[in-house]
């Protein structure tokens, strides 16, 4: 089974970036529908993911009609997976907490809903990563 780079259990603004660049992966199959409120979850012949489903689709290469959600990893993997799913909801401090990393001062904010404003809530994600990074984080 496919692992997260081990730098993504330090470095929350790597954990993000990988998350967004399995979105876009997703986003050009027609296998995958995005629904923030499915992790995996194999629906016909397609699947609905998260953006953390879409990194269990991509880089930890989840079988398309294997319906699965954090519990069905490793426990640094679980708790990773749960990281993104904070961070997409703007729950910047839980979203540390779940790593085992101090906050650092970086505040929750909100987070434009996917379903919304694709390009706004991508915009929001990585306007995330960048304070992050700038935090060493």
């Amino acid at each position: 089974m496919a692992k997260l780079p081990e730098i993504v259990f330090k470095k929350p603004s790597k954990l993000i970036r990988l998350a967004l660049n399995d979105l876009a992966k997703v986003e050009r199959s027609k296998s995958y529908s995005i629904y923030m409120g499915a992790w995996h979850t194999p629906i016909g012949p397609n699947c609905a993911v998260c953006l953390a489903g879409a990194v269990m689709a991509k880089t930890l290469e989840t079988p398309i009609s294997n319906e699965v959600g954090p519990l069905s990893f490793d426990v640094r993997t679980r708790y990773a997976l749960e990281a993104i799913d904070d961070f997409r909801c703007g729950s910047v401090a839980d979203g540390l907490e779940t790593l085992g990393l101090d906050d650092a001062g970086v505040l929750d904010r909100p987070i434009t809903p996917y379903s919304r404003n694709r390009a706004r809530f991508k915009t929001d994600m990585r306007k995330l990563v960048k304070e992050l990074e700038a935090e060493g984080l």
